[in-house]
């Protein structure tokens, strides 16, 4: 993924949270109207901008860090020293997980954050 193309990615998920929140708002508005309390609280706000990944931290990330390809690479390396042998089988950590099975979710963790944005759930 292209910088411009990342820059798009934010831009659009930013949109799409800033379109959630302002219907959260109304909807605020609409029971203060109606003298009721709020619907949506502080925390409420905030997990919008969690779930479309668009606070400070996120953008980051997903900006700098993750879309560097040297760091995937660091990652394979360091998987890879140090993975152990057993009956013919590398194996990592604690030997739950095979080197070739770490090494392909380190792939589908780099294809993810080049192709939708985010990581995949449940990997690693």
């Amino acid at each position: 993924m292209t910088p411009e193309q990342r820059a798009a990615y934010i831009f659009s998920q930013s949109v799409c949270a800033f379109v959630e929140a302002l219907g959260m708002d109304a909807e605020n508005k609409n029971r203060e109207v109606a003298g009721f309390s709020p619907a949506y609280a502080h925390e409420q706000f905030m997990e919008v901008l969690d779930r479309y990944g668009v606070h400070h931290n996120a953008v980051e990330r997903k900006y700098k860090i993750m879309s560097d390809s040297s760091y995937y690479d660091g990652m394979r390396r360091g998987i890879t020293l140090y993975a152990w042998w057993k009956d013919g089988v590398q194996y990592v950590g604690a030997g739950i997980r095979t080197l070739k099975k770490a090494l392909e979710e380190v792939d589908k963790l780099e294809y993810s954050y080049e192709h939708i944005g985010h990581e995949p759930s449940g990997i690693l």
